[in-house]
């Protein structure tokens, strides 16, 4: 499993202790929506991001997206953008 930290916190310290235990990503609750889906892609196995990529319309070799987000991720960016915890996002989304 690969981990993306997503924080408000800006802590140098922080930041090398959850790399330090396997994060492949950090980013803040605020960074732009391109780095979010390019850390969550880096996240997943390969074979994985070759079926999303099908599933959202992206020629594996680099031809046209149909949508950079599932409708799923979407939601999820919208209640970040809105400013809602981690803990109110996953009560609206249970």
């Amino acid at each position: 499993m690969q981990v993306v930290a997503l924080t408000s916190f800006v802590d140098a310290g922080l930041v090398q202790r959850v790399l330090d235990g396997g994060a492949i990503s950090y980013l803040l609750k605020d960074a732009r929506p391109e780095k979010l889906t390019q850390a969550i892609r880096d996240a997943l196995p390969r074979s994985r991001q070759h079926r999303q990529q099908r599933h959202a319309g992206v020629d594996p070799q680099g031809g046209r997206r149909r949508s950079d987000l599932t409708a799923r991720e979407r939601e999820v960016l919208a209640l970040l953008a809105a400013g809602l915890s981690n803990n109110e996002i996953a009560e609206r989304l249970t």
